[in-house]
């Protein structure tokens, strides 16, 4: 019976996302999964995919749209009107690649669930919903495959980025 019971849980916790409990909403697809931090939104992308990637979820401290809207030229709008003051959005990309396209661009080495990863400051990655800072994360996945994860922040405090770091370092990769 326990057995079984386990065995449903395993089977229930390899779709994405599912409700949360007591430690937060758990997401995983497509070789990513995490925990949201307690009390965060976790709402897949349903944008369209272009140029080899597609916006896999996004995150945010306040409600978002459950379907990332597009503009004239067919990119993703923001899933959110206006980002709340101490609020952030992290919006995540995936995009499969080959050859030098697969290479980390310079900036700040650092790590994101154990994988290779470098920081780069954003510039107009978030839209305009009232952010006062974009910090790109830009994770070595696999040789052909590298993830962006825009982070968008409205005056954050010291303990909203040691949640941030927190959920950084818990990511878990399926891909070896």
């Amino acid at each position: 019976m326990i057995r079984g019971l386990l065995l449903a849980t395993v089977l229930v916790a390899c779709s994405a996302p599912q409700s949360g409990g007591p430690e937060g909403v758990r997401f995983d697809d497509e070789g990513v999964r995490f925990t949201a931090p307690i009390g965060w939104q976790v709402e897949p992308s349903g944008a369209a995919t272009s140029g080899g990637g597609h916006w896999l979820v996004y995150l945010a401290t306040q409600a978002v749209h459950e379907r990332c809207g597009v503009d004239a030229s067919g990119q993703c709008l923001p899933p959110l009107d206006e980002l709340k003051p101490g609020g952030v959005l992290i919006a995540w990309y995936t995009m499969n690649c080959a050859g030098p396209d697969c290479t980390l661009p310079d900036g700040q080495p650092t790590r994101v669930g154990g994988r290779e990863a470098t920081v780069v400051a954003a510039r107009d990655a978030c839209g305009q919903i009232g952010q006062t800072e974009e910090t790109q994360y830009l994770v070595a996945v696999s040789p052909q495959r590298i993830d962006t994860i825009v982070i968008c922040g409205r005056d954050t405090s010291e303990s909203t980025r040691r949640t941030i770091h927190d959920f950084l370092d818990g990511v878990g990769w399926r891909t070896p």
